[in-house]
Order: C-alpha cells, then sequence, then structure tokens
C-alpha cells in the first residue's frame, strides 16, 4: 500500500516504474456535515471516553462547530476531540463544555492555521 496525498494521482509523471506497480488508487474523502455516518463517528468517539461525558456537545448547533473545526476529517477529529478531554481533565471536569472545545481548537490549530476557531463568540 502507497499512502498519500493527492499528489500521488501524479504517479505516473513523477515515477513510471513505481507507478506501473500501483495498480489502484483509492480516494477516501473527509466526511460531509449532514453525513449519518459522520455523525455516528462522532457519537461513537464521545462514547469510547468513559471518564470525559461530551454530552454537552451533542447538539446540531455543536456536531456544525465540529464539522467545521475538522473539515470532516478523522484525523482531525480524533485529535480535537482529545485536545478537548485533556482540556476538561486539566480543569477538574468529568464533562466537555463548549469553551474547552474552544481552547483545545486553539491548541491544535493556534494562530497559524487561517481557520477561525468556530467556538469563538
Amino acid at each position: 500500500a502507497l499512502v498519500g496525498e493527492t499528489t500521488l494521482h501524479r504517479l505516473e509523471e513523477l515515477d513510471s516504474h513505481l507507478a506501473a506497480r500501483v495498480p489502484v488508487v483509492f480516494a477516501l474523502d473527509n466526511f460531509t456535515a449532514s453525513d449519518k455516518h459522520w455523525l455516528s463517528t462522532v457519537m461513537t468517539l464521545f462514547s469510547a471516553c468513559p471518564d470525559v461525558r461530551f454530552s454537552p456537545l451533542t447538539n446540531h448547533a455543536e456536531m456544525q462547530r465540529i464539522h467545521s473545526a475538522t473539515g470532516g476529517n478523522m484525523r482531525q477529529l480524533k485529535w480535537l476531540l482529545s485536545e478537548a478531554a485533556m482540556v476538561a481533565s486539566e480543569n477538574h471536569q468529568n464533562e466537555v463544555r463548549s469553551q474547552d472545545m474552544q481552547i483545545a481548537f486553539d491548541r491544535i490549530k493556534g494562530n497559524s492555521s487561517g481557520l477561525s476557531n468556530p467556538w469563538k463568540a
């Protein structure tokens, strides 16, 4: 398996011998905000952390913010939720709130990402 970004679609231009050994190219797309699989994935990850509850984030507005923050990308989603759980833990809380998501987003994205924090007013 050869895993990479969209530049792998140009593999023939870069290395024709290697490209001849790659018979299939499969692209994984990010989830859309309205995708039922996205919502199911987020809820499954919420339930996978029994020590910190994510129940304050289960409403539609928060789900939209989570999607906006991650672009529907699984790696970004896991990173954001892990950071949010750490923020809650640092504050001796047993649940993640919107303000914790704001801090978590700032920690993982910083100011250089060009993305605005969906949890900032």
